[in-house]
């Protein structure tokens, strides 16, 4: 049985690497001639969002009623950067 505290410790693990993955990217993008890289680190963003909707999900599946609503706030907070990020990306 998957325990609320390992994932929240899985959903702070992933939060890190994509923190760490934005600010990788922005220092990318913002030189020229690095559009190998910039792709591979878009690539590793979109792998990383995606594992942390899924924990998410499971986080919200497990958590108490009380706490949902912080949860869905904290992924549509998640999203909305994602989407910022990736019309950035796009351009």
């Amino acid at each position: 049985m998957v325990i609320i505290r390992d994932l929240n410790a899985a959903d702070q693990r992933i939060r890190a690497q994509l923190t760490k993955t934005y600010r990788e990217l922005e220092v990318q993008m913002s030189a020229q001639g690095n559009a190998e890289s910039v792709t591979a680190l878009n690539d590793k963003l979109v792998g990383l969002f995606g594992k942390f909707r899924e924990v998410h999900d499971e986080v919200l599946k497990c958590c108490q009623p009380d706490e949902k609503e912080s949860y869905e706030e904290s992924l549509d907070t998640g999203l909305k950067n994602f989407e910022e990020f990736n019309d950035r990306y796009s351009q």
